[in-house]
Order: C-alpha cells, then structure tokens, then sequence
C-alpha cells in the first residue's frame, strides 16, 4: 500500500526558477487591430478604414479589412479578408491574397466579389512592442478590371 502512495503521490522536489520570458517581454504573436487611410487610384478617392492582424502559423497571418472611399456618388467601399504570408530572408515585406467585396463605382450595381492581391512592408514592433506601422498596395481583380489602392496604417498590440 505505501508502494501505491508514493507511485500515485505527486512528485515532491526542489523549487526552481521560473524559466521563461521577464514580465512585460513580448511573448509571442498576438493579434493587432489599427486604423489605416489611402487613396483608391481608380475612384481618385482617400479611404479610411481599420485593419487587423490574427497569426495563425509562423509566417502566416490573417489581414480583415474594411474601408470606406470618400468619394461621391454611391457609398463605395471594401471589405478584404487576406492570408499574408511572409518570406523568412526579411521579416519586414509580406505579401498574399484573400477574398475582397467592394460596393460603389467598381461594379455596375451591388456589391462586386474578387480577388484581393497585395504586397506590404512593415517594420518589427515599435514602441516596446506595441505599435506597427505598415504601407500596403491592393489589387482587388473583379470583373475585367484591378482597381489600385495603397494604404498607410498602423495596428495596436491586443495583448502580450
């Protein structure tokens, strides 16, 4: 019986340091949510919009996007939801493609579905891990045409 204790007993032993980052240090990819602006070439419109970041695996990151054109006529925007993938030679460049849905002057009426292609830059964190700034230009390719877009933006750590 008291062989039975001691194999089923937890094991008793020496404390140890606790072993892993210092408090406050990054700890690995969290997702990032932030406001961004650009400029729609083919509606000669700014945007503004909000754009996020959720890592899925190394290298791989989910971009949801939404933006509205301040252009006239009817109420034109995009919402975009990408895979971005990031080449392991140079931390800052990615690139990808994903799912764009745009509404205005790029279809003829309703809401237009096509593929969203991009290429972006964005430096490591910035501010003890909490800010990213990043530059992107867009192609949505829908219905024998790819309207240009180049935003500017920067994401806000979620967590640590």
């Amino acid at each position: 019986m008291v062989l039975g204790v001691l194999l089923l007993a937890p094991e008793v032993g020496v404390a140890q340091p606790a072993v892993g980052p210092p408090p406050g240090a990054v700890s690995g990819p969290v997702p990032e949510l932030g406001l961004r602006t650009g400029y729609g070439f083919d509606l000669r419109a700014w945007s503004l919009g909000v754009a996020g970041r959720v890592p899925l695996l190394p290298g791989f990151t989910l971009l949801p996007s939404a933006d509205y054109f301040l252009a006239t006529g009817p109420a034109p925007w995009q919402v975009s939801l990408d895979i971005a993938i990031r080449p392991g030679w140079w931390r800052g460049v990615y690139g990808g493609a994903g799912l764009g849905v745009a509404h205005g002057r790029l279809g003829t009426a309703g809401a237009r579905t096509g593929l969203d292609v991009f290429v972006g830059l964005a430096p490591p964190l910035l501010t003890q891990g909490l800010l990213r700034p990043y530059v992107e230009a867009r192609w949505l390719l829908v219905a024998n045409s790819s309207p240009f877009h180049l935003v500017a933006g920067c994401n806000v750590r979620l967590g640590r």
